[in-house]
């Protein structure tokens, strides 16, 4: 019965947790400044024994015309985009280190990966309890 409780309290964690940056990836997608950026390398990450892991950073400019940088998160086994690659960019007003990139690849690895973790310690959980 422990167990069965423990997974419910992760689960709804887990999609509380990736219902909350949903919702703050959508404030920032309406009240943020755009600008085009582009995939200027993916740099790879870790040992060379495990495997690759690779961390894309694009660049683009923000308001005050200064080129930046940023790796989108998270870092993946796979190259989420191409070097060369034309992407939008959204930050906070004055804020260009809160830089992500809009695309709905990236937004399903990040907060749809939280929110299936979630659901799936919700199931484990109601199942153990049905179970008992």
């Amino acid at each position: 019965m422990i167990a069965a409780i423990l997974c419910l309290i992760l689960g709804c964690a887990g999609v509380l947790l990736a219902v909350q940056r949903h919702i703050e990836h959508a404030r920032l997608l309406r009240r943020g400044v755009r600008s085009p950026g582009e995939v200027v390398r993916e740099e790879r990450r870790g040992r060379t024994s495990t495997p690759k892991i690779y961390a894309t950073v694009i660049a683009y400019r923000d308001e005050y015309g200064t080129t930046r940088e940023f790796v989108v998160q998270p870092v993946s086994s796979e190259p989420l985009f191409g070097v060369g690659e034309r992407v939008e960019v959204v930050y906070q007003a004055g804020r260009p280190e809160t830089a992500t990139v809009v695309s709905l690849r990236n937004e399903m690895r990040t907060n749809g990966l939280f929110g299936f973790i979630g659901l799936g310690f919700i199931v484990a959980g109601v199942y153990l309890i049905l179970q008992s």
